[in-house]
């Protein structure tokens, strides 16, 4: 597994890669990093050019300051660099909890970019904001997500 950088939209993102073939990109969850995804690395990477990117923020990535800098758009922009920095056109795209908040977007945003999604721990957005309206389980399993949105004073 070889340990690299690529600038993209404005930051250094780190990554984890193996592998030749078509691209598969992993994007981990909160609070995890690329190291999460090595036992997949290894196992896909006999079939696929595996790449586990650390995502802005997160482990040897660039850290920026400002929540201007988390905003979902700028996320799904990286990614889409991400994808062409490596020479790809599209990908196998698959994400993990707060991961699979931006694949899911991206994939909404750029269908011809994802060959196919695979989504662990991160429902069909519709299909959770739905739940979020109307289940109080669900409601009461989401409130953590609140506490991340206070700020310090």
């Amino acid at each position: 597994m070889s340990k690299q950088y690529i600038n993209v939209n404005g930051v250094n993102l780190h990554y984890i890669s193996k592998g030749q073939g078509d691209l598969m990109l992993f994007l981990h969850g909160f609070p995890d990093f690329s190291y999460i995804w090595r036992h997949q690395i290894d196992e896909f990477s006999n079939d696929f050019h595996t790449v586990a990117l650390d995502l802005r923020g997160y482990n040897l990535s660039e850290k920026p300051s400002g929540l201007e800098s988390y905003e979902i758009d700028v996320l799904v922009e990286d990614i889409r660099q991400v994808i062409e920095g490596l020479g790809y056109s599209s990908c196998t795209l698959v994400v993990h909890d707060w991961g699979a908040g931006i694949g899911w977007t991206f994939a909404y945003r750029y269908p011809e970019y994802v060959q196919k999604l695979i989504a662990f721990n991160g429902p069909h957005p519709y299909t959770f904001m739905r739940e979020l309206r109307t289940n109080k389980n669900q409601q009461k399993a989401s409130e953590y997500m609140k506490w991340f949105q206070k700020q310090e004073a």
